[in-house]
């Protein structure tokens, strides 16, 4: 996909990218890529092909590089570390009272804290809300609707220090840009309003 304010109806797209890379106009054009690996790649491969193999002022992201810095312009945050996270599950977990975990005497083992903070996580990415589990869990029954009862309560502590501590992992920040006032992306750009974004699926 290319975003750009030129009129293109079609575009040699690794002419032109590489047209920019071999003039070293890396200035002009940002690329959105789906991995570090990629980016990594991809950075490797312009400096080969650069004016005296220059790396600086090449403009790739990965999607959430970018969401960071684009949230990051209109407010502050902490990016969750893994240490703070599972501190924040153990604590959330200690505050329910459990119909399924309940066989744990002293508090869920460290493995089961580990494993729940990362389908949370996931649940964050994908746009699922502790609300939503809650719903889904009077669909269920038995032992089922108990476990997914357990693990929306654990998430909904969960979302709530995270929120308050403005302490965001990756699906925090997805939630935030989502909900963001356009305006802001007008008033605040990242970068200059004639250069190019390409995004490489």
């Amino acid at each position: 996909m290319i975003l750009t304010k030129d009129n293109i109806k079609s575009v040699g797209l690794e002419n032109r990218i590489y047209g920019y890379v071999s003039s070293g106009r890396f200035s002009e054009f940002i690329i959105i890529v789906p991995t570090n690996r990629k980016l990594r790649n991809l950075k490797k491969n312009f400096i080969d092909n650069s004016p005296n193999q220059v790396s600086s002022g090449i403009n790739i992201e990965t999607l959430t590089t970018i969401s960071n810095r684009l949230l990051k312009q209109s407010e502050s945050f902490l990016e969750l570390s893994e240490a703070a996270s599972s501190v924040f599950i153990k604590k959330s977990a200690e505050k329910i009272s459990f119909e399924y975990f309940n066989n744990y005497r002293d508090g869920l083992p460290e493995g089961t804290l580990d494993r729940l903070r990362n389908v949370i996580s996931k649940y964050k990415e994908s746009g699922i809300t502790p609300d939503r589990l809650f719903n889904e869990a009077g669909k269920l029954s038995g032992s089922e609707q108990h476990k997914a009862i357990d693990i929306a309560g654990i998430y909904q502590r969960y979302n709530e220090m995270c929120i308050q501590a403005k302490a965001y992992e990756l699906g925090d920040i997805y939630r935030q840009l989502i909900y963001l006032d356009k305006s802001v992306f007008y008033a605040k750009r990242i970068q200059d309003r004639n250069q190019i974004g390409f995004i490489f699926g």
